[in-house]
């Protein structure tokens, strides 16, 4: 699970400031990417023990598919929206909090999670702090409240799958994900598909919190 090899996804100016912790340390070998169109060849990234990605509009498709890749998010409140659609990353911190980045490559080096507090209060405060009790007792009876396939349609759904990708991974009919996707609307108390990507989303997160993967 050991690091060596960096990659860093940031076009911020001014951000050698935030790394330099990081540059200072002898044992890793950090590479600044200037095209982020080397991050759809796979063959580059094999190159690379973990990404640190300070995620925007324009690389949020690199996530979505290469969650395999261990990955470092950086996020700013302008995108912390996004949390639904970063989930498998190893950390996420905000993009104002340089003195986490080692603790979350520690973390990540132990094949252990991180996500900064900073973060966490962010995301409960965009959530609201009312349910979030609920939330985590219904956390903790969600494989007893949905069956085994209409959890994993939820969990698909939460990737920002359309129905018909689900059916196609699930090997299922498209009618029969439509019905899975109401099943689990109706045991959940939510009214759309976006409440239940967010419900399924808040679900995982605190799993992580649960099962002290998050440190």
């Amino acid at each position: 699970m050991g690091v060596r090899n960096i990659l860093i996804v940031d076009e911020r100016e001014g951000k050698q400031p935030f790394y330099s912790n990081l540059l200072s340390e002898n044992r890793y070998d950090c590479h600044f990417l200037n095209n982020e169109y080397l991050l759809s060849d796979p063959v580059f990234l094999e190159k690379f023990d973990l990404v640190i990605l300070s995620l925007t509009k324009d690389n949020l498709s690199f996530h979505l598919k290469n969650k395999h890749t261990r990955t470092i998010i950086l996020l700013s409140n302008k995108y912390k929206h996004y949390v639904k659609y970063i989930q498998g990353a190893q950390a996420i911190l905000m993009k104002d909090c340089p003195s986490e980045l080692m603790i979350a490559i520690n973390a990540v080096e132990r094949g252990s999670c991180y996500f900064s507090s900073e973060f966490m209060e962010s995301l409960f405060s965009s959530w609201g702090r009312e349910g979030i009790e609920d939330d985590i007792e219904m956390d903790l009876h969600l494989p007893e409240t949905l069956t085994e396939m209409e959890l994993r349609v939820a969990e698909e759904l939460a990737n920002d799958r359309t129905n018909q990708q689900i059916a196609d991974t699930l090997y299922l009919s498209k009618r029969t994900v439509e019905y899975h996707i109401a099943a689990c609307m109706q045991k959940l108390g939510v009214k759309s598909r976006v409440g239940l990507a967010v419900k399924m989303t808040k679900a995982n997160l605190f799993r992580q919190i649960l099962n002290k993967r998050i440190l």
